[in-house]
């Protein structure tokens, strides 16, 4: 698992190694900030029960959680986007709808 840190979020890429364990510690060590999490070389479905917790914290605290994913039709209950472009768009246009209170 590596780990970036940029101004308007995080970025997680997971590999073959990690576990749902080492996601969750690795949650838990970072600033409450934006999150996205490269899933591309994991399978997905093993850490869907954690992106759903996850993704609850995340809203709680006004911040974004994003999946990178091929498989976009995957769940509907998370926000699984195809590439960081993507990504990074899609947490400005939330950024932008939580200042607006929308």
């Amino acid at each position: 698992m590596t780990l970036t840190s940029l101004k308007k979020y995080n970025l997680i890429v997971l590999n073959k190694n990690d576990s749902n364990q080492s996601l969750e510690l690795e949650f838990n060590n970072i600033n409450q900030n934006n999150l996205i999490i490269d899933c591309n070389q994991v399978k997905l479905e093993s850490f869907l029960d954690l992106f759903k917790i996850l993704f609850k914290s995340q809203k709680f605290c006004k911040k974004s959680l994003v999946i990178l994913t091929k498989n976009i039709s995957f769940c509907n209950e998370l926000n699984l986007i195809p590439t960081l472009k993507e990504a990074i768009d899609f947490i400005d246009l939330e950024e932008i709808e939580r200042d607006l209170d929308l």
